[in-house]
């Protein structure tokens, strides 16, 4: 933790399951023991030691949850029917962010790999289908098959070929039903103008289309598709749309690039940061 002036005042020890093993720093008996944010965001519990993960409490002494998972099985062999353990098992390259299944570092990076080159080659179902394997990785768990199709579902929508693409995009957005992602989800999403650059960007469709129409204004270049992809949480969301970047790059890596982007997205550091 530091405090207004840059200056680190909390420093917190673990070992790689999380066991609190220090705390230092000019605050460290003040604020570095009440603030309950600790190992990886968790909420922590003083009296028992615990880590809050939103659905259940995690025990980092004894490297398990103390309540079962409310899955039947992570698919992951024999270890996935264990429904106390946490993160297969391996907290060094997984994640766990909600008690519920974790995510796998290199797993996040294969998808990264498979959304550029859906976007590199967009109308190749081929590249769809390694998307939706990794989507399927991403999510490791299976309790039957309407669970699976669920936990892979993506909305993609796609507008080009319109006389309008703006006003097309606006009439989806309204007529799409309150509780769909276009209304709803997050996501990534890439906007051709008629110049032959791009915009990439993260957020909701809605997003998509204000970013097209800002940057239409902007440049006096007309908008020729938008693409948008939902995604299942705000990291992904940015993954995916360093991914998407990584097309064309920004200006502030090449001055020459055919884009409107001019940085990188948070998940050039999301990635950079999982493998530090």
């Amino acid at each position: 933790m530091i405090d207004s002036s840059g200056n680190t005042v909390v420093e917190y020890l673990y070992d790689s399951w999380g066991k609190l093993i220090a705390i230092t720093g000019s605050l460290a008996n003040t604020v570095g023991a009440n603030q309950p944010f600790r190992y990886r965001g968790y909420v922590y519990d003083e009296e028992t030691g615990f880590y809050y993960l939103q659905s259940r409490y995690y025990d980092p002494t004894t490297c398990r949850f103390i309540s079962a998972d409310v899955l039947l099985s992570t698919s992951q062999g024999v270890l996935g029917y264990n429904s106390f353990e946490y993160c297969g098992n391996n907290p060094i390259v997984r994640l766990d962010t909600k008690g519920r299944f974790w995510d796998t570092v290199f797993d996040v990076v294969s998808l990264a790999f498979s959304i550029v080159e859906v976007a590199t080659n967009p109308t190749d179902p081929w590249a769809w289908a390694g998307l939706a394997g990794d989507v399927i990785d991403l999510i490791p768990f299976v309790t039957g098959a309407g669970e699976t199709v669920k936990a892979i579902k993506t909305t993609v929508a796609i507008v080009d070929k319109a006389d309008d693409v703006v006003d097309t995009a606006k009439t989806i957005y309204k007529i799409a039903d309150a509780s769909s992602d276009i209304k709803k989800a997050t996501g990534a999403y890439e906007i051709l103008y008629k110049s032959g650059k791009n915009y990439v960007g993260k957020g909701g469709f809605r997003r998509a289309i204000h970013s097209a129409v800002s940057k239409a204004a902007k440049y006096s270049d007309e908008v020729v598709s938008i693409t948008w992809k939902s995604a299942p949480n705000k990291v992904l969301a940015f993954v995916e749309e360093y991914a998407l970047q990584l097309k064309r790059g920004v200006l502030s890596s090449n001055s020459a690039a055919k884009t409107y982007n001019k940085i990188w997205s948070s998940g050039k550091r999301i990635l950079e940061r999982l493998f530090k």
